[in-house]
């Protein structure tokens, strides 16, 4: 009987944990990135910034943020963000000129594009634009 109220209460203080985990976990956009790349074109550049993730624990990942600058202007524009379970170095080759103006972007299941020189992006996020994603990734993740 003691054993039960043990094990509950025990479970109960890991699940807990676990959620108080996920909600705390953040990007921390208002410190440095621990790494920086920019792939420039003729016209535009795009920068990847890798950021620590806050509060993540004993297991940390890693924000990943992707923008852009026209040649000559003065502000970067946002592409997308990244979460990524791992703080592995930036993929550099996930990074593709097409044109001078034209690039798309992509890590994990998020891929965004532009054709205007990095001025606007279009993203696509399979997680929530795709129907069945779960099941999807399920599966890969299984070898089927």
């Amino acid at each position: 009987m003691v054993s039960k109220s043990i094990s509950s209460a025990i479970v109960f203080m890991v699940l807990l944990g676990v959620s108080s985990f996920t909600v705390s976990c953040k990007s921390r956009s208002g410190e440095q990135p621990f790494e920086v790349a920019e792939m420039p074109s003729s016209n535009f550049t795009v920068r990847v910034s890798a950021f620590p993730e806050e509060n993540g624990g004993f297991a940390s990942g890693a924000y990943y943020r992707f923008e852009s600058r026209r040649r000559g202007a003065k502000d970067w524009v946002r592409a997308m963000e990244f979460r990524h379970d791992d703080p592995d170095p930036i993929p550099r080759e996930n990074v593709r000129f097409m044109t001078p103006d034209a690039a798309f972007v992509f890590m994990g299941w998020k891929y965004a594009v532009t054709t205007d020189g990095g001025m606007h992006w279009q993203t696509w996020n399979a997680e929530k634009d795709l129907a069945g994603w779960a099941v999807l990734q399920l599966r890969s993740h299984q070898g089927n």
